[in-house]
């Protein structure tokens, strides 16, 4: 979805925002810079979040940002902007981009068919975004307003967010290929004797369950048999690359 962004806005090839977490971001003279990323947690990731406060941008620079989501798009933008505030002016724009649900803990993957669909709409959704950034455009409303509740729900669980990732499990099947330690963009994940370790820093985007070439790796007992996703123009080296690490080592798989 970002690469399409970027070549519809004939602009630069995208940059994963884990690679700059460490470093210093430079921005001046950008006409216009977009953060893409899926919704967790009915938000965005802490990742984006902390990439978000060392964003800095030009006054008058069109920052807007494209949130992914499988279910609800919760609060999408809400805590985006208020992190972009100090150094980047806020957010000009957001648009929500509805796409295949792949929180396999509670949804089983729909068919191939469904999803082959939500593809194509979600496609169609940035070839309009594409037009209203070139227009400069205000995108879209927000309308999320918290159930009696569910903020106490909300914030309760998001402190526990990260040591949850003690659900995560391997089976036998596991041969140690260490896949799953390179997609995870946040390096949560060690090879201890060749096996996977979660070192609790997880912000559950589940990349190292989905992209298991062996299937190998559980959350809990829920996810077993619930199906694995990923969209099919999306390789193993795209997805190291976007956790900021290097790609020599990375099939095509």
């Amino acid at each position: 979805m970002a690469r399409r962004l970027a070549k519809g806005l004939m602009t630069s090839p995208p940059e994963p925002m884990a690679r700059f977490l460490d470093r210093d971001l430079v921005t001046g003279g950008m006409d216009h810079i977009a953060l893409v990323y899926p919704v967790h947690h009915w938000g965005p990731p802490d990742l984006v979040l902390r990439f978000a406060k060392k964003l800095k941008a030009d006054l008058g620079t069109y920052v807007f940002a494209v949130a992914t989501y499988g279910g609800h798009s919760g609060r999408a933008f809400q805590d985006l902007s208020k992190a972009l505030e100090k150094n980047a002016h806020g957010l000009t724009a957001g648009f929500h981009v509805k796409t295949v649900q792949n929180y396999v803990p509670v949804f089983p993957m729909p068919g191939e068919g469904v999803q082959r669909d939500l593809r194509e709409g979600a496609d169609a959704k940035v070839d309009l975004i594409i037009a209203t950034v070139k227009g400069r455009g205000s995108g879209e409303k927000e309308h999320w307003r918290w159930r009696p509740g569910v903020r106490a729900y909300y914030l309760s669980s998001k402190k526990k967010l990260h040591s949850k990732d003690g659900l995560f499990s391997f089976s036998d099947g596991c041969d140690g290929c260490g896949t799953c330690a390179r997609v995870c963009p946040v390096g949560n994940i060690e090879l201890l004797e060749d096996r996977p370790s979660w070192m609790h820093r997880c912000e559950q985007c589940f990349a190292c369950l989905h992209w298991c070439p062996r299937v190998a790796i559980e959350w809990g007992g829920s996810t077993v048999n619930m199906g694995r996703y990923h969209h099919p123009e999306v390789i193993l080296q795209n997805m190291v690359e976007q956790a900021g690490r290097t790609s020599s080592n990375a099939s095509s798989e």
